[in-house]
């Protein structure tokens, strides 16, 4: 496209083109249509958002993790203040201490990037084997050199960005003001201003995360109970093509199609079997085209009615648990290529078409003809009366609302590309042993695929949206743990700095349950500013989330109140074993060795 020319604005231009050819050549192009497609959507699907999300969600870990390693520099450091004070004394500079600090600090950082690698190995591959087949390149996902390069280069810059922190703190060159206060066992306030800091951005961070493997797992839920429109337990369904050379149109599909479904039903435990061209949740065999109503004015190109048309044997419905909402399914006599045409159409068919009037009754004509024959010997039209409504199928996956379908008799327009779905009573994987073997008694050289069961179908429709749930849930469940101990930690440290303050207000009356109370409150303000500050930060983040989601908007009044209130559970249970240990604090001890 030129330069400034949008996706849509092409569409339309080609949209328009069609209908112009439509009329000008209304025997060819009738029914045709154009839409432009970027080509790497087209390669890749629509995976690029989700995956920058999982990138997202990973940079958010990441930070969690370099905050948690920078609270417990600053407190090593302060650990250390004796020592730095000595060092200056005896002429160490500034800028000196801070590179020692530094140093250490990347040498740790080497050190757990070197952990980490060992365990993305076996991360990766436990990924990989676990992930949707549909992801694209999914299978090309590996730890390469440019992988470590990245690692290494991150694992440097946050080694000496975190480390940074606590170095110029430790660095402070106030010697006496650091002899006196390491004499005194306390942190100064611009440390103890830090560590706060760190612990609300680790609490902000983490709400983020929470809220969005909140907000896919409410929507996987919701995914998974959604009806997919039939029954898909105990159905096993495969793909078979005939080849056209060996298998001209109509009269050898028709004997293939009878003689596998007389063998099939004579197996063990077999309830009904059901000849489809296109099966629900497979991206394959759907046709879309318009059709016209007997006795009703041909409508314009902007207002033809379309509908996705299915052929189908009597028993498809039965096979599949398909409901018969009114009039009556086709039966084997309707079947018959001579038999007076009919057609079975949905609800939704119905209530987009016909939204005032009853469509049973009513004679349509589709757009979709071919050969019966080899070449030239005949052609067939899917066309023929409304004798009943049967239930919407999610036909495309669970997410996609249901389209109008038409469903005709499959020996009436029988094609060489079918799904034979066979709903058993018996164990659904012998049941797929015995059909191999149907299948290569009538014709070794048949190409049997797709073998599976619906159940399983039904599944794999939903492997992408569960691949994003369960990897954002994992880094969820890790930013929950490293917020639990940075919290744990800063409370934990700040009470083995208040001991002789601890100790003086027991002396002076306060009770253990007051001990706990002020100690886990101080943890819990920390807490609560910063899952205020993440609430904000989700509600403005969170759109990249809701791009993927299911019946959940990024607004979901359950998951923002819920991630908060699971974080705060969190943090005081972080905050509750450091107050027990300062109740249990004696007073005598305390002052002796202050």
């Amino acid at each position: 496209v030129k330069d400034g020319v949008t996706v849509a604005a092409a569409s339309n231009e080609l949209a328009t083109i069609a209908s112009r050819l439509a009329e000008q050549y209304p025997e060819s192009n009738t029914n045709f249509g154009g839409q432009a497609i970027p080509l790497q959507e087209r390669i890749i699907g629509k995976s690029d958002k989700p995956l920058y999300a999982m990138f997202g969600a990973v940079v958010l870990v990441l930070l969690i993790a370099c905050a948690n390693v920078a609270n417990l520099l600053l407190v090593r450091a302060s650990a250390r203040e004796s020592e730095m004070a000595v060092r200056t004394a005896l002429g160490a500079g500034r800028g000196r201490i801070v590179r020692q600090l530094v140093t250490e600090s990347t040498l740790l950082s080497v050190a757990g990037a070197m952990l980490g690698a060992a365990v993305a190995a076996w991360a990766v591959a436990a990924v990989v084997s676990f992930g949707p087949s549909g992801l694209p390149r999914l299978s090309e996902v590996a730890i390469d050199g440019k992988v470590l390069a990245f690692t290494a280069a991150l694992t440097i810059l946050t080694g000496i960005l975190f480390g940074l922190v606590p170095a110029l703190h430790a660095s402070r060159p106030d010697i006496a003001q650091m002899l006196r206060e390491s004499v005194r066992g306390s942190s100064r306030g611009g440390a103890q201003r830090t560590r706060s800091a760190l612990v609300i951005a680790e609490m902000t961070l983490a709400v983020v995360l929470l809220v969005g493997a909140g907000l896919l797992i409410r929507s996987f839920v919701r995914l998974i109970n959604v009806d997919p429109g039939f029954n898909p337990e105990r159905v096993v369904a495969f793909n078979l093509s005939l080849p056209t050379v060996k298998y001209p149109y109509e009269r050898h599909a028709r004997a293939v199609v009878a003689d596998i479904t007389e063998r099939v039903r004579q197996i063990p435990g077999t309830r009904e079997v059901g000849i489809t061209f296109g099966r629900p949740l497979e991206n394959s065999g759907m046709m879309r085209t318009s059709f016209e109503v007997d006795g009703e004015a041909p409508s314009g190109p902007q207002n033809r009615r379309i509908s996705q048309v299915h052929m189908t044997s009597p028993g498809y419905f039965q096979a599949m648990g398909i409901p018969l909402i009114r009039g009556r399914l086709y039966t084997a006599e309707d079947d018959r290529p001579e038999a007076p045409p009919v057609v079975v159409v949905t609800q939704e068919f119905a209530r987009r078409h016909f939204p005032n009037d009853d469509p049973i009754g009513k004679r349509v004509k589709y757009g979709i003809t071919h050969d019966t024959g080899a070449v030239g010997q005949g052609e067939a039209q899917v066309q023929g009366e409304i004798i009943g409504i049967v239930g919407d199928v999610k036909q495309r996956d669970l997410a996609t609302a249901a389209y109008p379908t038409t469903y005709a008799p499959f020996n009436t327009f029988a094609i060489g590309y079918f799904s034979v779905l066979v709903r058993t009573d018996a164990d659904p994987r012998a049941v797929q042993t015995q059909l191999k073997g149907i299948v290569r008694a009538i014709d070794p050289d048949l190409p049997i695929f797709s073998l599976t069961t619906m159940e399983q179908a039904v599944s794999d429709s939903v492997a992408q949206p569960r691949f994003y749930m369960v990897l954002l849930g994992a880094f969820a469940a890790i930013a929950l743990l490293l917020a639990a101990l940075g919290i744990y930690g800063v409370i934990s440290y700040t009470v083995s700095q208040r001991t002789r303050e601890l100790g003086i207000r027991v002396a002076l009356g306060a009770t253990r349950e007051r001990i706990v109370r002020h100690v886990i409150g101080q943890g819990l303000m920390l807490s609560g500013i910063g899952v205020a500050l993440g609430v904000v930060a989700s509600i403005a983040l969170t759109r990249t989330v809701a791009s993927m989601t299911f019946g959940v908007g990024k607004f979901d009044p359950v998951t923002l109140v819920m991630a908060p209130i699971t974080l705060m559970a969190v943090a005081l249970l972080g905050c509750y074993l450091p107050a027990r240990r300062a109740s249990r604090v004696d007073p005598v001890i305390a002052m002796r060795n202050d």
